[in-house]
């Protein structure tokens, strides 16, 4: 059970029928150890990751990773992280709109057919297929 990680994708189709933006919503669960709260929820879900290929090419492209290497100094970062549950499976829910999202090096022109998974941790998610749903991907640079 302590090595138990798992995550869930899924578009938001009311949202999507509102805006005509793509909103994708997710859940992360982990067993928590206490002591590694910090660890796993300090840059969540800023340094999930996600892949999207497009189906009419085959084409992968990777979101930029914002993973940050941070040292704090005192102990009030860390404090506040430790009284966060642990001993236990925790879920986090997240939720990100498609062309939010950076990419390294994405094509000019929309994507129109496409698959889309999200990773964080080592953990992979379901992944979830885009039809006739045209999305401009955000360059990072």
């Amino acid at each position: 059970m302590k090595q138990y990680k798992d995550m869930k994708i899924c578009f938001n189709e009311d949202k999507y029928k509102l805006s005509g933006d793509l909103v994708l919503e997710g859940a992360f669960s982990v067993f928590v150890n206490c002591g590694s709260q910090y660890a796993i929820w300090y840059q969540f879900p800023n340094a999930i990751v996600y892949t999207l290929r497009d189906l009419d090419t085959g084409m992968v492209y990777e979101s930029i990773n914002f993973e940050l290497s941070i040292s704090h100094s005192g102990s009030s970062v860390y404090d506040k992280y430790a009284g966060l549950p642990c001993d236990r499976i925790v879920t986090e829910k997240f939720e990100t709109v498609i062309s939010d999202i950076c990419f390294d090096d994405p094509p000019f022109e929309e994507i129109k057919n496409y698959e889309i998974a999200a990773h964080y941790l080592g953990c992979d998610s379901n992944t979830l297929i885009v039809i006739n749903k045209p999305v401009k991907l955000k360059r990072w640079n």
